[in-house]
């Protein structure tokens, strides 16, 4: 149950929250954003080692690149990826 204390100096109300209740909170967090963060870390793991495996595969060819401007496309693909990794958590 939640109780609520109003503080006469501020006016604003403060709610306590018992440790059952912060426990379920932390629970339902848990079990809400844990697993479609995971999949997005699994997701983005596996577009890594895909781009990595790619030239090797005939992707250089194919684009009449050379290896030297297939490491630049990399740096700029993984300079991109940190640079904006972070709005995937908004």
């Amino acid at each position: 149950m939640v109780a609520q204390n109003i503080d006469a100096e501020k006016g604003d109300i403060v709610k306590q929250y018992s440790d059952t209740e912060k426990a379920k909170a932390c629970r339902k967090l848990d079990w809400n954003l844990i697993p479609p963060l995971g999949v997005l870390h699994m997701l983005s793991y596996i577009d890594r080692g895909n781009v990595g495996n790619a030239y090797t595969a005939g992707l250089g060819k194919d684009w009449g690149i050379t290896s030297n401007q297939y490491s630049w496309i990399i740096t700029a693909y993984d300079i991109a990826s940190i640079a904006f990794h972070w709005f995937i958590l908004l």
